[in-house]
């Protein structure tokens, strides 16, 4: 059985009667025990649900709809406990993150219920034969897997020596009961580069079309890695040589299925000082929660705000200050703000942030300490917008440090703060409050 938590007003759930508390139990003659039997039986037009009332003490009620297509069912449902990871990766960032931080940013998600619903990448080294089962007869598909190794002993290596390492004959079952699989390498020198990177490519992509794409992303290395295994950080030269073999193995792929399927993190670029690919390059952007092509879209982003002429801001003497990390500056400088020079009559201006608290090895944006972003922010000059990356931000408005983003408002005021994924959403929110005037929404 499955609760309900929530009835969205005015939802085709709430017009049948259903209320926060009632237990669903099958929904068409099929049993749900979990969110994932919910969204998979509750995707069917026509639905009789089976559930046990809370407002009638227990009283079994059977409900039936018809789902209207694009509309949801207006039901929040209960979701069981996580899954964790019981690896202890090498490179694993959870383990070097600070001990003074919010709790549930040290919970190790290894759940692939997750893993479909939200693009969580998961190690696979908790599944039993029965979730394999279960993902391939529901197609649970796309997972994200981690795959970092094909050589059992490299991987093995890698998590912390789990007995459960060997992952291709986990692929290979997903990929031939057809379930789509996107992999990801997470690169330490030394360990899984060269001919082992080589290795893997070549095994991952061997598993056929079921084998969407692979992305290589540098390991991240915090000041907090105190008695853990010691790694060497990707640099300049190491990250020159990833991407020549990556470039070649997508020559290599594009040949032989038509896609380049192995795509490199932002990261490799900006160290290495490359051109960032075109847009067309990234295919559709199938890793881009995992930092592939990030900084291209941003691009693109402003150049496509910039065409259509705006919105962008107008008021002579406007001051817009920009708050990033050291490896995205660089692209800011050097790529977007030369773009703004005719355009935007103010001035748009740049703070590089240092993250105190992860160490100075940690450059993007994303990870910025919210104290950090207002310390800077206030050494440098005033200004009358103050940008930041909003994905260093959760939904409930804390940073990394659990440091408000409502605070850094209240700290910067009168200058107003706007939160967005990049430049040219930034630029186009400045330009909405402007046109607003004084009584305009907060951003």
């Amino acid at each position: 059985m499955l609760r309900v938590i929530r009835v969205e007003s005015g939802s085709p759930a709430q017009a049948t009667g259903i209320r926060a508390g009632d237990q669903i139990i099958r929904i068409n003659g099929r049993a749900v025990r979990d969110y994932i039997d919910f969204h998979y039986h509750a995707a069917d037009p026509f639905l009789r649900i089976s559930l046990l009332s809370a407002a009638a003490s227990g009283k079994r009620r059977l409900i039936s709809l018809e789902r209207e297509p694009e509309r949801s069912l207006g039901l929040q449902v209960e979701e069981p406990p996580i899954q964790r990871c019981r690896n202890r990766c090498v490179f694993c960032f959870i383990d070097q993150l600070p001990r003074s931080l919010r709790r549930s940013l040290y919970i190790k998600d290894e759940d692939y219920r997750h893993g479909f619903l939200r693009g969580n990448f998961i190690t696979g080294s908790n599944l039993s034969r029965g979730d394999v089962s279960r993902i391939i007869r529901m197609g649970l598909g796309p997972l994200y897997i981690s795959v970092h190794a094909t050589a059992p002993e490299i991987r093995r290596r890698l998590l912390g020596g789990c007995a459960r390492a060997e992952i291709l004959p986990l692929l290979e079952r997903l990929t031939r009961g057809g379930v789509g699989v996107h992999g990801q390498v997470v690169l330490c020198p030394g360990i899984n580069d060269g001919p082992v990177l080589e290795e893997t490519i070549r095994e991952f992509e061997r598993l056929g079309p079921a084998a969407l794409s692979l992305a290589v992303v540098p390991v991240g290395l915090s000041a907090h890695r105190g008695r853990l295994t010691p790694l060497v950080p990707v640099g300049a030269a190491k990250a020159v040589e990833v991407l020549g073999a990556l470039r070649r193995w997508q020559r290599i792929c594009r040949a032989k299925r038509g896609s380049r399927f192995v795509f490199a993190a932002d990261e490799f670029y900006l160290l290495a000082g490359e051109k960032i690919p075109s847009g067309r390059s990234y295919e559709g952007y199938p890793q881009i929660e995992n930092g592939v092509g990030l900084t291209r879209r941003s691009i693109d982003s402003l150049d496509r705000l910039l065409k259509r002429g705006g919105p962008l801001p107008s008021k002579p003497g406007l001051t817009c200050r920009i708050a990033t990390g050291r490896l995205y500056a660089g692209v800011l400088a050097s790529r977007l703000l030369p773009r703004l020079k005719g355009r935007v009559p103010g001035k748009v201006e740049l703070s590089v942030v240092r993250n105190s608290l992860l160490g100075e090895s940690i450059t993007v944006a994303g990870l910025l300490p919210g104290r950090d972003i207002l310390e800077e922010l206030k050494r440098a000059p005033k200004a009358d917008y103050y940008l930041v990356p909003s994905s260093a931000v959760n939904a409930d408005g804390l940073f990394l440090d659990d440091f408000p983003l409502a605070g850094l408002r209240e700290a910067l005021a009168p200058g107003v703060v706007i939160a967005a994924e990049d430049l040219a959403g930034s630029l186009k929110k400045v330009a909405e409050l402007e046109s607003a005037g004084p009584a305009g929404p907060v951003i």
